[in-house]
């Protein structure tokens, strides 16, 4: 039967045998009671929970088996772990068939081995041919110093500065050369190894998997809160000889997987490990990438030395440096080559090697399944995405939230309607390009319906129950995670409930939706209120200021009627000031642009042409709008003004909030007014300052580029210094783990500083950022004290519908 969460709205289908009991959602995880069955259902035979049966045997292609939700027993009761265990093992069917390994993909195999072991020859020989070139110019070429043509003090130290260049440059480059062979590797993100005896069925669980694809089995499992899940070699090329492997279980795929789906993904990754020398040369293409990007792009502290000595230094004696600067870049782009090479040749064969492993993991879980298995680990990636930018938003507080994977499954379950259809649509029109080590998830899902199976294992419980406490260990692999960004003092009691995130994500969508109702759809940030005073004082008539509040709503719904459009305008015409302003910037700036995405944007005068146009009906619609934000500006400040009247805060629904509160929030409110004007100004100019700053990270020419850079932040500068300013009169009106705190410092913590270019920039971009959610909380929040006077006083809501009665 097809069951819907009341909690969560998800959708799935549940054994008839447990209609009318308590279950628990794999989604939310919070229990409810499943619908009771019509009289006339005929449940007098049950389908099996687990295992295969006849029907199953028979069943269509790709229909998943139907399994229960929950791990209630037939009593009713919350069975035991014994239980569970029993119920999971005998999902497990027998072996898969193993896939058969085409010539094509053994003969790339030895191909790109071979090149594997070419390229880094080709290095090696490379260091080598520049240390005979400087060994045969230091002895071949001694001429240079001791010609007799050579006769006066000067030409003597020139002709040295000569032969010595080469020899200098020389080895400044065979030390860049060699410096990379030494370099270490980035570290891998913070892990916690479990231990067997304290998960037995976890690690039950995995070896069965192992058994069932052919894999050697895992000394180890770690977890961390990565969506995802990794096989690797525990001690790196050490372990190539044996089968030292080492699991990593990310908490998000527990959560958010059922155990059909989870053992799949696990099967997957053994299935790499069952390819025996394909898994060795699987380590060997990904480890050798990750070494020539290092090569070609990283850059260190001798970098940084030469290009700041070379700059200091007289030219006369500068030149040999900027003479090794050269050599250098020419053995980067060598090594550009090389690298482009073994990625292309690699990532053919990764691409084959993940196919393989797809085939291990349709045969364990069924075709259908791998293609639920896709889509839900998109949908948990974007989940993340969410979930780290609530947590970007809490740590603004000084706050992080104590649970990464519950507080990701909390972002899946409110994920709209419409990114789930995007999701969708992005997997359907999904391609590979040449460059990818994984196939897309179109041409996998493809591949995996040609299989055609139901799987060996078709248990569906939520992957959760395979930890003795999930929670617990979710909450310290949360805690290690910030413990590899913060290091180790971070301390347990400094982490926050992650209900407390998940709690204000819901009320900041409630005030968005309050905001949207009030204004009648047409509003923008882009276009802030003007309040009129700091502070919201008594009405000197009670009666007198209801009377202008119900004349102030209907002034503002014909206005709001009047001004149709003038918001999507505003949008789109600040969107084409700054890109107009971008390009504007990086043409006067001499920057390297594509001619095809110059000519699409339809040159230089017609960017001018439309950016001139755009500054103009921007300035039009900035104009429609103030007179809609004048009324809604005064119908905030008469209803709050109401909060002094007690007749009025005696019908408010809830209880009545502390004046002070509510004038200190209001008081921010119109600073933050202030300060979302002035982040409009600084919009442009900052895209294009950071236009400029990735065109010279990128190799532009710094002589070009830093006087129009410099011009730029120049004129952010005085704007950015008079908002922190004014921000800093305020007190920042919500908790914060700091304790009490100005505007300022929460909006822009840097202080922009006269000649520090760099403080500028980071202190409108952290501005850019935290301003305007600021703004909307308060907005929001003023609004919706808004909606309980206005209810309290007998005003009804006003809605689409009711906005264009009113103003008909």
């Amino acid at each position: 039967m097809s069951v819907s969460c009341p909690s969560c709205a998800a959708e799935f289908r549940a054994g008839d045998q447990y209609a009318g009991r308590v279950a628990k959602c794999p989604g939310c995880q919070k229990p409810f009671r499943l619908p009771s069955l019509p009289p006339e259902h005929n449940a007098a035979a049950p389908a099996a929970a687990v295992g295969p049966t006849r029907a199953a045997a028979t069943a269509p292609p790709n229909r998943p088996t139907e399994a229960p939700v929950t791990t209630n027993g037939p009593d009713g009761k919350t069975p035991s772990r014994d239980q569970i265990a029993q119920q999971i093992m005998a999902g497990f069917t027998g072996p898969i068939r193993r896939p058969r390994t085409p010539i094509m993909y053994q003969l790339a195999a030895i191909a790109v081995f071979l090149l594997m072991i070419i390229l880094p020859l080709v290095y090696l020989s490379l260091i080598a041919l520049a240390g005979y070139g400087v060994y045969y110019h230091a002895v071949n070429h001694t001429g240079i110093v001791t010609t007799g043509a050579v006769r006066n003090g000067k030409a003597k130290i020139a002709a040295l500065l000569i032969y010595l260049a080469p020899i200098v440059a020389g080895a400044v480059l065979i030390v860049f050369m060699i410096k990379p062979l030494f370099a270490r590797p980035a570290r891998d993100g913070r892990t916690r190894s479990l231990r067997r005896e304290a998960e037995p069925l976890l690690f039950a669980f995995v070896d069965r998997i192992c058994e069932t694809v052919g894999a050697p089995k895992p000394r180890q499992i770690d977890v961390d809160c990565e969506v995802n899940a990794s096989a690797r070699f525990r001690r790196g090329m050490l372990s190539m000889l044996g089968n030292d492997l080492v699991l990593t279980i990310g908490m998000p795929l527990l959560a958010g997987l059922n155990t059909r789906q989870f053992g799949g993904v696990l099967a997957h990754e053994f299935g790499h490990f069952s390819q025996g020398f394909g898994m060795r040369l699987s380590y060997m293409i990904r480890s050798l990438s990750h070494w020539f990007m290092r090569l070609v792009y990283q850059r260190d502290r001798a970098d940084e030395w030469l290009e700041a000595n070379a700059g200091d230094l007289d030219i006369r004696i500068g030149w040999i440096l900027y003479l090794a600067m050269a050599f250098v870049w020419l053995s980067r782009k060598v090594l550009w080559v090389l690298m482009y090479v073994g990625h292309f040749f690699g990532s053919f064969l990764l691409r084959q090697m993940e196919f393989d492993a797809d085939r291990f993991e349709t045969r364990f879980a069924g075709s259908g399944a791998f293609e639920q298995t896709a889509r839900q680990l998109q949908t948990l990636n974007v989940a993340s995405q969410a979930a780290f930018s609530d947590l970007r938003e809490f740590y603004r507080e000084a706050r992080l939230g104590d649970d990464l994977p519950r507080l990701i499954m909390a972002r899946t379950a409110a994920l709209p309607a419409e990114v789930k259809k995007a999701i969708d649509k992005s997997i359907g029109q999904s391609k590979t390009g040449l460059f990818d080590t994984h196939p897309c998830d179109g041409d996998r899902i493809v591949a995996a319906k040609r299989e055609d199976t139901d799987g060996v294992f078709r248990v569906e419980l939520p992957a959760t129950v395979l930890l003795s406490d999930f929670d617990a260990h979710s909450k310290a692999s949360t805690l290690e995670f910030y413990r590899g960004i913060f290091g180790n003092d971070l301390k347990k009691a400094e982490l926050r409930p992650v209900t407390d995130i998940t709690a204000k994500h819901d009320q900041a969508r409630e005030q968005e939706a309050a905001i949207g109702r009030f204004f009648g759809g047409e509003w923008s940030a882009a276009a802030p209120l003007q309040l009129d005073a700091y502070h919201v004082a008594p009405p000197p008539s009670a009666s007198a200021a209801l009377t202008e509040l119900k004349d102030v709503r209907q002034r503002m719904a014909a206005a709001i009627a009047a001004n149709r459009g003038a918001v999507e305008t505003l949008a789109t015409a600040g969107r084409q000031v700054r890109e107009s302003h971008q390009w504007n910037t990086l043409l006067r700036a001499r920057v390297k642009i594509n001619k095809k995405s110059l000519a699409e944007a339809g040159g230089a005068e017609e960017i001018k042409r439309r950016g001139a146009e755009a500054e103009r009906l921007l300035g039009k619609a900035t104009g429609q709008l103030r007179s809609l934000n004048e009324l809604a500006a005064k119908r905030i400040s008469l209803s709050l003004a109401l909060l002094h009247v007690a007749k009025v805060t005696e019908r408010l629904p809830e209880p009545t909030p502390k004046i002070a509160d509510v004038d200190a929030k209001f008081m921010a409110l119109q600073i933050m007014c202030g300060a979302m004007e002035s982040l409009a100004a600084m919009a442009p100019l900052h895209a294009s300052a950071g236009g400029l700053v990735e065109a010279l990270q990128g190799g532009g020419r710094a002589d070009d580029i830093v006087p129009i850079l410099n011009d730029l932040l120049g004129k952010l500068l005085p704007r950015a210094k008079t908002m922190r300013a004014a921000l800093e009169r305020c007190s920042y009106p919500y908790e914060h783990a700091k304790g009490r705190i100005s505007l300022a410092q929460f909006v822009m913590p840097d202080v922009p500083t006269q000649g520090d270019l760099a403080s500028v920039f980071n202190a409108c971009s952290q501005a850019l950022e935290t301003g305007p959610p600021l703004y909307v909380r308060l907005l929001g929040e003023m609004i919706r004290l808004n909606d309980l006077v206005e209810a309290a006083c007998g005003l009804p809501m006003l809605n689409a519908s009711s906005v264009a009665a009113q103003a008909g």
